[in-house]
């Protein structure tokens, strides 16, 4: 059973931000984009009157790290060389994504007031989600992930094959750092390569719409203050 803990709106709860952690992470890594004080780190959701989950994965045995039992939203099999996705526990972990979010519907959020995002393997999920999902959330932020459904060669052909058509119509914010050396720049210039050429995903002109991608000079595999802050100014400007 996946868990997920919340962080209650201050205000009214009009929309809902979804957090989805790392391999080997849990929701709480995540605890402190919403708690931050709001003078330093709108992402305590006053300013949006929003309510966040911060999601936990169930353990699984990856590959690449000696079959050790981690919390992991799909199986590592390689980290280097690359290696193919493994699809089933992807699509798994994407139906659990989207029964929360019908849960939130349930409880009176529209679909276009929800956003869902998450760092690593969980920026993944939700670049997943925005691409094969039939649920049109409003948008979805990538934090130093990568384009899901990859095969054996680093194509992803059924990322294009399974993806729905209302896919290049979902706004996404992309933010990594160009010191990555988990899933590197340049991985991400490929995946951001592959959604604007093949899927038809559009850059951002700066409005509510399309792909808004953001590099970080020395920022690893982490988030920074910078991010942050531009994660920020994207969700008010599309969950106003």
């Amino acid at each position: 059973m996946i868990e997920f803990f919340t962080i209650p709106a201050q205000t009214l709860h009009s929309a809902t931000i979804i957090l989805v952690h790392g391999l080997g992470d849990s929701g709480h890594g995540l605890k402190q984009l919403a708690t931050t004080p709001p003078s330093s780190n709108p992402l305590s959701w006053g300013t949006v009157n929003s309510f966040s989950h911060m999601r936990s994965s169930p353990k699984r045995a990856i590959t690449a790290n000696s079959g050790r039992q981690m919390p992991a939203w799909y199986d590592v099999r390689s980290f280097s060389p690359p290696a193919a996705d493994d699809e089933a526990q992807m699509l798994e972990s994407l139906a659990w994504l989207e029964g929360l979010i019908d849960n939130e519907v349930a409880a009176g959020i529209a679909l276009q007031r929800i956003v869902v995002g998450g760092f690593s393997q969980g920026g993944t999920m939700s670049l997943l989600l925005a691409l094969v999902s039939k649920l049109r959330v409003r948008g979805v932020a990538v934090l130093s992930g990568r384009l899901p459904l990859r095969d054996a060669q680093g194509g992803y052909s059924r990322a294009k094959e399974l993806s729905v058509p209302q896919a290049a119509s979902t706004p996404i914010f992309w933010g990594h750092g160009k010191a990555d050396a988990v899933l590197t720049y340049t991985l991400a210039l490929t995946s951001i390569e592959y959604l604007t050429s093949e899927i038809g995903v559009p850059p951002s002109t700066g409005g509510t719409t399309g792909l808004t991608f953001n590099a970080y000079e020395e920022l690893g595999h982490s988030i920074s203050s910078q991010e942050i802050d531009d994660l920020v100014a994207w969700l008010q400007n599309i969950v106003p």
